[in-house]
């Protein structure tokens, strides 16, 4: 999905969980989220908001 996702933010938000090896309800710990929503974004379902995106980068540069 990541190398077929349609738009760079959706990229971006399954690298960043990738890269980190984050699961569903990590990644909506960190992100403040439902791993419901979680899951939407990393199937295509939903559209991954540009915030998102810039939350995850955040997240990122944080925990290195």
């Amino acid at each position: 999905m990541q190398q077929t996702a349609p738009d760079e933010d959706t990229r971006t938000f399954l690298a960043w969980r990738v890269r980190n090896g984050l699961s569903l309800a990590d990644t909506a710990q960190a992100l403040g989220m439902t791993p419901r929503t979680m899951s939407a974004y990393g199937t295509g379902t939903r559209p991954v908001p540009h915030t998102i995106a810039l939350a995850c980068k955040g997240w990122e540069s944080e925990h290195r």
